[in-house]
């Protein structure tokens, strides 16, 4: 949530993600609970969202000078989420639920291993993960 607020999501999206993350960490433990994942297949599918997140990230922050002003930011954040809310849709196996994807962003933001501010892990007090991943 703190990622969100710190790029200006409204409070309407902050409840939609906030839905979108629950659903996706239930259905997920209950795949889990009920033995239907394969040995990495989980950490596979979060290989891809964070694969699909970097380089339009690193477009992202490409863009922006280092001064840049922090309406700037948070407007580029936005528009990386907006992504992830409309369009960033990948299978996991034939699963494209807009729930899954959005939700397991949500939970990669939430282990901060993706972001959507340019300087997320500055605004959260944590060091950089050197292998990105």
């Amino acid at each position: 949530m703190r990622q969100l607020q710190s790029v200006g999501i409204g409070s309407n999206r902050l409840r939609f993600a906030k839905r979108d993350y629950y659903r996706a960490f239930t259905q997920r433990s209950q795949w889990l609970r009920q033995s239907l994942l394969f040995d990495g297949e989980v950490a596979r599918f979060e290989r891809t969202l964070v694969e699909e997140w970097q380089p339009r990230f690193e477009m992202m922050c490409d863009g922006l000078d280092p001064g840049n002003a922090d309406a700037k930011l948070r407007q580029a954040g936005q528009d990386r989420y907006h992504w992830v809310e409309t369009e960033a849709r990948f299978p996991f196996r034939t699963i494209s639920e807009r729930f899954l994807n959005v939700g397991s962003y949500h939970i990669l933001a939430n282990d901060l291993r993706l972001g959507w501010h340019r300087d997320y892990l500055i605004l959260l007090n944590v060091e950089a993960d050197p292998s990105g991943i």
